[in-house]
């Protein structure tokens, strides 16, 4: 009985000191998380790409994607996170347009393709560099070049007044073609014609 005791006791502290040590892991890392929110919060709000007075607001964009019924582009709307960085919304349309319509028509962009990066100059000259997919998985005919270029080009420059210009770049490098129907050496400019009345 007297061997028993001092056992028990024995057990009794370790385990309340286990306790103990749990505990106290637990609150450590719930303060160390809630400093990383904070952190993350405050380094968010002094972003000047994120419209901290109103950080839900957004802006509705007309995409260009192609019919199938008369081979021209069709508007369909969508709505991105509004922000003082027309390059980041710039980026927003594109990665938008690679997802793909949401009303039946025709991505123009085959599906693997990715955006790379987005640049635009302060002359309001847009660089769109998409992943090597665009070419390599890009179907043949000039249509098939005429709509992904202009899907682009006219979504952008529709949407953005200060983007007077686009580019396209392929993995980080001038292209001379998609399918060798359409020059990508030179900038294109917004091309009314091709969107349906």
């Amino acid at each position: 009985m007297s061997k028993e005791m001092p056992d028990r006791k024995g057990l009794i502290i370790a385990a309340s000191l286990m306790v103990l040590l749990i505990i106290l892991v637990v609150v450590f890392f719930s303060l160390g998380t809630r400093k990383s929110v904070e952190l993350a919060t405050s380094s968010l709000l002094s972003n000047p790409d994120v419209d901290s007075s109103h950080p839900h607001t957004v802006k509705t964009i007309t995409l260009f994607f192609l019919s199938e019924k008369d081979g021209l582009l069709h508007s369909e709307e969508r709505d991105i996170l509004k922000s003082p960085s027309i390059s980041l919304m710039g980026r927003q349309l594109v990665e938008e347009l690679l997802i793909g319509s949401k009303n039946g028509m025709i991505c123009p962009f085959p599906s693997e393709t990715k955006l790379r990066e987005f640049y635009l100059t302060e002359e309001g000259h847009a660089y769109v560099d998409f992943s090597r997919e665009i070419r390599e998985e890009h179907p043949f005919g000039s249509e098939a070049d005429i709509a992904t270029v202009y899907s682009c080009v006219n979504s952008l420059t529709h949407n953005f007044s200060d983007i007077k210009l686009v580019s396209i770049l392929i993995d980080g490098r001038e292209s001379q073609t998609l399918g060798g129907h359409v020059d990508l050496t030179r900038p294109f400019v917004f091309r009314k014609d091709l969107i349906a009345k």
